[in-house]
């Protein structure tokens, strides 16, 4: 057997184990919610903005990784226009923001969807695909409707978040349905995955918002992004955490500064932006380097 064939077979062993972590705490979170109505305050927005930063940026900062392959990047002056191509893209999500809110929270969310789904093998049907990359963004609207709404209003502003809310309020049940059928078709063709979108759709239906986005933006999309990275990348771990560690450095730095200058620290709506709007700045120019991927590993 070739060392590709090892790798590989490792990695989807490490993908089984990562899908059964994640459905796990998924169901967990669902069972909870029920018993359990955890307090909006600014303190635990904080504690889940540190979550998000601590396990969900990592897989954003091996995109040079991802950028030296695809692009292939080897001097100086190619590196530089990387990395301004990179962050003029970040900065137009900003400029979006301020400009067009309603444009920017659409685009964002529709480039999410994609992305998201792509966290499912490659072999799933690409609308049982979209529906599952949507869930955690369509479903909550189903029992935490005023809740989302409030969250798009403090990012957006209040016409605009009830415009947004209400657009995905109207599609969440027929998207709730649909991600049945699709659940009952991947029992048949892939048990794993169907018990995984079946976490997912749940916890996004009971959780409350931003934990269910928590979860699985940190135990799903990123954890899942890192292990099948290290397979396309072909790299030690070691190389992996040495080359995340910088675009880290540089991202806490910022985060650091953003929060110095911030007004009303303890406003929950400024921090509630100053944490979407930068994970949106970052998750875009991220998106477009690695949906130019397509991950031949299954689950």
């Amino acid at each position: 057997m070739s060392q590709n064939s090892v790798t590989t077979l490792n990695s989807g062993a490490s993908v089984k184990y990562q899908s059964a972590l994640f459905s796990t705490v998924a169901l967990g979170a669902s069972v909870a919610s029920i018993y359990f109505a955890p307090d909006e305050s600014i303190n635990n927005l904080m504690i889940l903005s540190i979550f998000i930063f601590v396990l969900g940026v990592p897989h954003g900062a091996i995109d040079p990784l991802f950028a030296q392959k695809l692009l292939q990047i080897t001097n100086w002056r190619s590196w530089f226009k990387f990395i301004l191509i990179y962050l003029l893209w970040a900065l137009g999500m900003v400029v979006l923001w301020v400009t067009s809110p309603v444009l920017f929270m659409f685009t964002f969310l529709v480039l999410s969807i994609l992305h998201f789904s792509r966290d499912l093998n490659s072999t799933t049907p690409f609308v049982t695909k979209a529906l599952y990359g949507g869930a955690v963004i369509v479903l909550p609207t189903i029992f935490h409707l005023q809740r989302m709404t409030d969250l798009f209003s403090m990012i957006l502003d209040p016409q605009s978040g009830y415009l947004v809310g209400s657009v995905i309020a109207r599609v969440s049940i027929p998207w709730a349905a649909l991600l049945v059928i699709a659940i009952c078709f991947e029992c048949q063709r892939n048990r794993a995955q169907a018990i995984e979108i079946s976490a997912l759709t749940l916890m996004a239906i009971l959780a409350q918002p931003l934990i269910a986005f928590t979860v699985f933006f940190c135990l799903m999309h990123s954890l899942r992004h890192i292990i099948r990275s290290k397979d396309f990348v072909g790299v030690k771990w070691s190389k992996m955490g040495a080359t995340a560690a910088w675009p880290m450095a540089l991202s806490a730095v910022a985060v650091l500064l953003c929060w110095t200058l911030l007004p009303n620290r303890g406003d929950y709506s400024k921090v509630l932006q100053l944490v979407f709007v930068g994970l949106a700045a970052l998750t875009v120019p991220h998106m477009i380097l690695v949906d130019r991927v397509k991950y031949p590993v299954s689950i």
